[in-house]
């Protein structure tokens, strides 16, 4: 195909303009649903910082999730909270069954 300067295709393009544009609204969609949850999380951890709020035990927990340095770790605070407030860990649907599944092969 012909080029115009710099190397860009000239002929022909209009699938690849289309799928630009198709990328470029998607992008727009992640980006605003990630500002979204940021403003959900920076909301949770404001809540968590309030005065007198701060001391009750389930926000100290929920911020020690926010401030994990791994999900990992993250993932360790939720389910110690949920056995220490709960009496039990409960995982997603998905979670649950490959666990039962690991703990039937144990």
């Amino acid at each position: 195909a012909p080029r115009a300067a710099g190397g860009v295709p000239t002929g022909g393009g209009g699938a690849s303009i289309a799928a630009l544009e198709e990328l470029k609204g998607q992008a727009d969609v992640l980006d605003k649903e990630k500002a979204f949850y940021y403003s959900k999380l920076r909301d949770i951890e404001l809540l968590c910082q309030t005065p007198t709020i701060n001391e009750i035990p389930i926000l100290k927990h929920v911020e020690a999730i926010l401030y994990a340095p791994t999900a990992e770790e993250g993932r360790k605070i939720l389910m110690d909270t949920q056995t220490e407030f709960a009496g039990q860990v409960f995982l997603e649907e998905e979670e649950a069954a490959a666990q039962e599944a690991a703990d039937a092969g144990a």
